[in-house]
């Protein structure tokens, strides 16, 4: 299971670069690695069921809305392939009662009783749905789904939830799960009332997520304790660290003038071009450089398989290997970045698991 850690991490990097928010909480879970807010959640989530298919692990996000709000997302997975989740916002947005959104041949559009109906069918909100595509491919086929976003009054406000997209995508490890749509469908609740609010109700269709939801974000998870190294440079210590390594594709400074612009071009935005390269790794099968993980006084900057993402080294918790050929580091924020690199994930891990032991610095 431990190699589908890879293409899990590659779906994380998909939806993080999506989503236009940043995420304040992430959490991995996994069958096999269960803990603390893992063990909390799992009670509240029982297994995902798509067909044949189960899910062996999930992430759960979470964002800030524009409006203040908390937007949660649940995406799990069957090993290495990402199956649909589910979007949730509580929204201060009042509604009259309980709808489900669907589109088919003998199902079209809201599923409401009175005049809720054709309210939301005409509604801004109901628009913002239809330019979702939600063909979430799976090989030749697709997962069936009945519908696609329901709604329902709970706490005075409103409780939308939507099934991620996929949008026909065919990759093997990533798939596009709808930010757009689901953030212009809560901008449509806000902006154009409903009516009165009614009683809270129940989801009309059964939800894998909407219990932990609302746990979660009633008693969210306390924040991963770490070390006060915000602002630290620490251009000296890692070089000292890294230095060991240097060799074929592990690059310690100074580095060579080719790898060394693309690492600039294609690893590193154009906002880091001051930071100092202490180390990189190249990921490469030709040695270019253009995906890798690099290393400067102050950051990580990470790019696999296409996608990217970086981080300060104040954010980094931890980090570990698995199976001695992947490093599994643990972002404050972002949760768990699984990194394939063979025997130079040691030497990635033997440096970030330094950020975790250093003294307090306050």
């Amino acid at each position: 299971m431990s190699k589908a850690r890879v293409p899990q991490s590659n779906q994380k990097l998909e939806i993080l670069t999506s989503c236009s928010s940043r995420a304040t909480v992430v959490l991995d879970l996994h069958d096999d690695e269960e803990s603390g807010a893992g063990r909390l959640a799992k009670r509240g989530l029982s297994a995902f069921g798509i067909g044949r298919l189960s899910s062996s692990s999930m992430q759960i996000y979470l964002f800030k809305t524009a409006a203040g709000g908390t937007h949660f997302y649940v995406q799990p997975f069957d090993g290495r392939l990402p199956l649909p989740g589910e979007h949730h916002v509580w929204l201060p947005a009042p509604l009259p009662d309980r709808a489900v959104f669907q589109e088919g041949i003998l199902k079209n559009g809201w599923r409401a009783d009175g005049s809720l109906k054709k309210t939301l069918n005409a509604h801004p909100v109901t628009h913002a749905l239809r330019q979702a595509d939600f063909t979430w491919k799976l090989g030749a086929g697709e997962v069936k789904r009945d519908w696609f976003a329901q709604m329902r009054p709970v706490r005075g406000g409103t409780h939308l939830m939507m099934k991620g997209t996929g949008e026909g995508d065919v990759s093997m490890d990533t798939r596009p799960v709808g930010f757009k749509p689901f953030i212009q469908a809560i901008e449509a609740l806000m902006t154009t009332p409903l009516g009165a609010s009614g009683p809270d109700a129940a989801f009309a269709e059964p939800s894998t997520s909407a219990d932990l939801f609302e746990q979660m974000i009633i008693e969210p998870p306390a924040p991963a304790p770490r070390k006060n190294t915000a602002g630290r440079d620490f251009g000296a210590p890692l070089h000292q660290l890294l230095s060991p390594h240097a060799g074929k594709r592990f690059y310690v400074h100074p580095l060579p003038a080719k790898p060394l612009g693309n690492i600039r071009k294609h690893i590193m935005p154009n906002e880091a071009a001051q930071l100092p390269v202490i180390a990189a790794t190249d990921f490469t099968m030709m040695g270019s450089c253009k995906e890798g993980f690099v290393f400067t006084p102050t950051h990580g900057f990470l790019r696999q398989s296409g996608r990217a993402i970086h981080f300060e080294w104040s954010e980094v918790i931890g980090a570990s290997l698995v199976d001695d050929d992947i490093a599994r580091v643990h972002l404050a924020e972002r949760g768990l970045i699984h990194i394939e690199r063979g025997k130079h994930a040691t030497a990635i891990v033997n440096a970030l698991s330094n950020f975790a032991s250093l003294p307090d610095l306050s």
